[in-house]
């Protein structure tokens, strides 16, 4: 009998430690990145610097070479933190370092 009890005592904390710890990653979830949005299933984007310019979700907006963009598009000095922060629509911080890359008129315009 007393091996029952430890059982369900162990069982009833291991249901209260799972709880509470679900409720942790909900709440700090934006911060952690492990619930909020996540688990919501909105999509995140994350922009990335690469040899040719900076990618976001497929699109490579490339870098501006001796000031020459290709059609439809404008040289602008920005960062992927910037680019990530006009996807995301928030108001997270960016450092101000930027290199020039050619991007669409309307996204050039909401930079």
């Amino acid at each position: 009998m007393a091996w029952e009890d430890d059982s369900k005592t162990m069982l009833i904390g291991f249901v209260i430690v799972l709880i509470v710890g679900i409720n942790i990653i909900l709440f700090f979830g934006d911060i952690t990145n492990l619930g909020g949005n996540a688990l919501t299933g909105a999509a995140t984007v994350n922009c990335i610097d690469t040899t040719s310019g900076i990618s976001c979700n497929g699109n490579t907006f490339v870098l501006a070479h001796d000031n020459i963009c290709p059609y439809n598009t404008v040289k602008v000095c920005t960062n992927n933190c910037e680019l990530t922060r006009l996807y995301a629509n928030d108001d997270r911080a960016c450092p101000t370092a930027c290199i020039d890359v050619c991007v669409p008129t309307n996204i050039a315009e909401k930079l």
